[in-house]
This record gives C-alpha cells, structure tokens and sequence, in this order.
C-alpha cells in the first residue's frame, strides 16, 4: 500500500507527542532505550531543534507514523541526518514505515546531507529489517546497532 507523507508543521508538535504516548511500554524502550512516561516524552518533544522535520503519514487527522529526522552539523562542516521512527501498533506491517524512511531519504538528500542513520539496540529486529531493506549498512557495536545510508558522491 502507498501512502503519503508529509512534514507536520511546527505548531502540530503536541500531536506527535500524542501518538508517542500511545506506544506500548516495551515499545517505548525500543524507541528511547528506555522506559519512558508521558512527561517524558513531553520534554522530548518540546526539546527538538526546530530544524528537525517530524515525517508523518496519517489518516483523518491522527498519525499512523512518524519519523524525527535531526539534522547536525559535522567537524568538517558536512550535514548529518539522523532518524528515530514509530509506528502505531494497528498500523505496523502495511508499509507505513517504509514511506516514512523514503520520505526521509529524500528529506536529508534535499538537505544536501552527506549521510542518513539511526541507532537502535541490536535486539529490534524490526529496525535492523527496515534498515537492511533500504540499503542502509549495519554496524554492530556494544549491544548497538548503527544503520547508515551514504547520501554524498
């Protein structure tokens, strides 16, 4: 199934914070690496740069999905993009989340970024797919996993 996404405004944050809230708790390890109440995903979400893009796909107004992507700059000056990505438990297995890593794809490539990533422990497995399916190259380092996708010729 083909869905589309899109960039949520600044002013539609509270929303994102909302469909972070109804991860499930071992969900919400896997996302934050730990257990994390609302509160917390509050200041979360409140304490995201404001040139970070939340990628959403949704439908009547409630986010199946989303996806942060970070932008930060590098040493040598070279951008960096990376990702962390959720998706609603009734939603999950319908391509929800590969729209959003295609979105941020191009996101970060119109962003001129050298590379996409996203760090994820080595037990979601569901992550490590996702990441293998586009492309990026698996890092396995201290329980970690690190999947990145070049950008830059």
């Amino acid at each position: 199934m083909n869905f589309e996404t899109a960039e949520l405004p600044f002013d539609r944050r509270v929303e994102y914070a909302a469909h972070l809230k109804r991860l499930r708790a071992d969900d919400r390890v896997l996302r934050f690496w730990a257990s994390v109440g609302d509160a917390s995903i509050d200041m979360h979400v409140a304490g995201l740069p404001k040139d970070a893009a939340i990628l959403v796909v949704e439908k009547d107004g409630v986010l199946l999905g989303a996806l942060e992507a970070i932008p930060s700059r590098r040493k040598d000056g070279s951008l960096d993009v990376e990702f962390g990505i959720s998706v609603d438990p009734d939603h999950r297995g319908g391509g929800v989340a590969h729209a959003l890593v295609e979105a941020a794809i191009r996101w970060s490539f119109d962003m001129h970024a050298a590379d996409l990533h996203a760090t994820c422990l080595s037990r979601n497995t569901k992550m490590i797919a996702l990441a293998k399916a586009h492309g990026m190259d698996i890092r396995r380092e201290d329980g970690e996993i690190l999947a990145v996708l070049p950008l830059a010729a």
